[in-house]
């Protein structure tokens, strides 16, 4: 989903840029010239060659233009967020295979733990508690069905019933 969201986002910054660059070297006609749109300048454009791109109305039209343009082009740049599942398509539980095997996060992006409630858990912890498999003082989910938000830098989270997280129910996600 987030590779979509970058091409088109790579688009529409190409088709922005040439757009920008089509704008730079048009000319700026202010129709009328110095009297304004106003009766009798039906004669106006004689004498004059237009070329596309070229804008009639003033700097006011390109100012505006220009606003509209990168409005879009940061609405746009703004990548959505993604929900991925713990686990992959193993869900939260023993078959994990080392997920998150590398895959890159942002932030932003949702962790979805799906399991049986009862059978696991979700406990955020630090560093050290990942490595030692301690959920003290963690931050315990235990729904079935537990969303947490990313942010910057590397979350821990293991599950705390029993041995499952010496056997390898433990994933560190890292968001960029």
């Amino acid at each position: 989903m987030s590779g979509k969201l970058e091409g088109s986002a790579i688009f529409l910054v190409i088709f922005m840029v040439l757009f920008t660059i089509q704008i730079a070297n048009a000319t700026t006609y202010n129709v009328g010239d110095d009297g304004g749109w106003d009766i009798g300048v039906s004669n106006w454009p004689n004498g004059k060659n237009f070329k596309v791109g070229d804008v009639l109305g003033g700097k006011r039209v390109t100012i505006i233009a220009v606003a509209v343009m990168l409005c879009v082009l940061l609405q746009t740049s703004i990548s959505k967020a993604a929900t991925i599942p713990a686990g992959g398509a193993n869900g939260w539980g023993f078959n994990m295979n080392g997920w998150p095997n590398g895959q890159t996060f942002k932030v932003g992006d949702v962790i979805e733990f799906k399991y049986m409630a009862g059978m696991h858990n979700v406990v955020k912890v630090s560093k050290a508690g990942f490595d030692a498999c301690d959920g003290t003082g963690g931050q315990v989910f235990s729904s079935g069905d537990d969303k947490v938000t990313l942010v910057q830098g590397t979350q821990y989270f293991i599950c705390t019933i029993g041995p499952h997280c010496s056997n390898g129910v433990k994933a560190a996600v890292t968001a960029n």
